[in-house]
């Protein structure tokens, strides 16, 4: 699957809480689309979720988007 499709945009915006578990499998899904070249980029996320990524640093490991749009429109240019 990632042979083809090595870009990915998560969007968050139902994404109420995020646990270790759930930022562990998001970075693993980025190593792993980053392994074939690609990239994951993350959308619209929740003031809990936000708050979660600010206390544990991560949103300097993900590209991080205000929108859906805006986080695929950033793979073309």
């Amino acid at each position: 699957f990632l042979e083809k499709n090595r870009n990915f945009v998560i969007n968050c915006s139902n994404l109420e809480y995020l646990d270790s578990t759930g930022l562990g499998a998001m970075v693993f899904c980025m190593k792993s689309s980053n392994e074939y070249g690609g990239v994951l980029r993350l959308a619209n996320l929740t003031p809990k979720v936000q708050m979660i990524f600010e206390i544990t640093r991560a949103y300097r490991v993900f590209e991080i988007y205000d929108s859906l749009d805006a986080a695929i429109a950033a793979f073309s240019g």
